[in-house]
């Protein structure tokens, strides 16, 4: 903080720490076209652990379903998504990919959309 004779004059990292956390959040990714895309994401005060999900397969599987149903929601996925296709993140569910789903999309191996593997039928004939 400096002073200028009495006048109280704030810092520049005391301005920017007053105002509000979308404000300031640095942008991502090279994405200059807009402020921060990061502050319109749904995940924005969500409890980020379901992005990043631990436990045994059940649990993960669960976690990831609740990241993905927010994703769904979410107004900016499609650049989240495509930020982390670009990025490559080695953990979390970003865009509605875990990062296994990414690496098969970067491969050329699934397109993202739809479902990841075909329908089993178990029915031997």
């Amino acid at each position: 903080m400096r002073r200028s004779g009495t006048t109280f004059q704030p810092s520049a990292e005391q301005t920017q720490l007053d105002q509000p956390r979308r404000d300031r959040i640095p942008a991502g990714g090279g994405e200059s076209w807009h402020e921060d895309w990061r502050a319109e994401a749904a995940c924005v005060g969500e409890n980020l652990d379901i992005f990043f999900p631990l436990g045994d397969q059940a649990t993960h599987h669960a976690l990831s379903n609740q990241a993905k149903q927010v994703c769904a929601r979410c107004p900016v996925m499609t650049v989240c998504r495509a930020w982390a296709l670009r990025t490559s993140p080695e953990f979390g569910i970003f865009g509605g990919l875990t990062a296994h789903e990414r690496r098969l999309v970067r491969e050329g191996r699934w397109t993202g959309q739809g479902p990841r593997r075909k329908e089993r039928d178990d029915t031997a004939a």
